[in-house]
């Protein structure tokens, strides 16, 4: 997606948060509503709090319930944005969540699939795309982290490219969304060896915010999903 920020947020920055000009964030996220209708968005806090979309408002949370009809973003530079849709006919339902190591560790996208299984709807007519993140590779952490991680989520630890501790997010969130039945689906890019995604750990803290976008039409159009970096396959 296009956009009009400057350097180091250039050019497409969503995020509002990380010292870009405001009206180039509100430009950019505006470039999004010919797509996507309204879009709800989210001051995010790497937490597991989930809400109901809406796009009067802009509350503290890293995930949100998306009905038909609605838009919701989730905003990334290194976390994993998890979009997830499901149901049939008119009883159809989505969520986007925002799954860094806290997110991940606190089973965030497996609480947003049980808030949609709980609403009513079918795991096995979910299906969860797991977005851009830093691969295990690329993501170093303290031994006791890591370790941590794998107690939790067996198989997340992992060695880096350097030989030391890392933590692969990615396949956190697959081993909390696995026993639910759902179908998952994974973007296999690393936001720090791919230079289409901004990076918070590959820039030194200073960069702008991708954002996964998950839109549930009203009736019979299909789900649409993009993130601003690059197309998501739907999501």
């Amino acid at each position: 997606m296009p956009g009009i920020s400057a350097p180091p947020y250039d050019e497409a920055n969503l995020g509002p948060h990380v010292g870009d000009d405001p009206r180039a964030v509100a430009a950019n996220r505006a470039a999004l509503e010919p797509v996507f209708g309204r879009i709800s968005w989210l001051t995010q806090a790497h937490g597991d709090e989930i809400v109901l979309a809406d796009p009067s408002r802009e509350p503290e949370a890293d995930g949100l319930i998306i009905a038909p009809g609605q838009a919701g973003a989730v905003m990334v530079a290194d976390c994993a944005p998890v979009l997830m849709a499901g149901g049939e006919g008119g009883n159809r339902l989505g969520a986007a969540v925002h799954a860094g190591r806290p997110g991940m560790m606190r089973g965030i996208a497996a609480k947003a699939a049980r808030l949609l299984i709980a609403a009513g709807i079918d795991p096995a007519t979910i299906t969860c795309v797991i977005g851009p993140t830093v691969c295990g590779q690329c993501y170093e952490v303290p031994e006791d982290m890591a370790a941590e991680a794998d107690r939790r989520y067996p198989g997340c630890r992992v060695l880096t490219r350097w030989g030391t501790p890392g933590i692969d997010i990615r396949a956190g969130i697959v081993a909390q969304l696995a026993p639910l039945g759902v179908t998952i689906t994974q973007v296999d890019a690393c936001t720090m060896e791919d230079d289409r995604f901004f990076s918070h750990r590959g820039s030194g803290g200073r960069t702008g915010r991708c954002a996964g976008v998950l839109a549930i039409p009203r009736h019979s159009e299909k789900v649409r999903a993009r993130s601003n970096a690059s197309a998501i396959p739907s999501r």
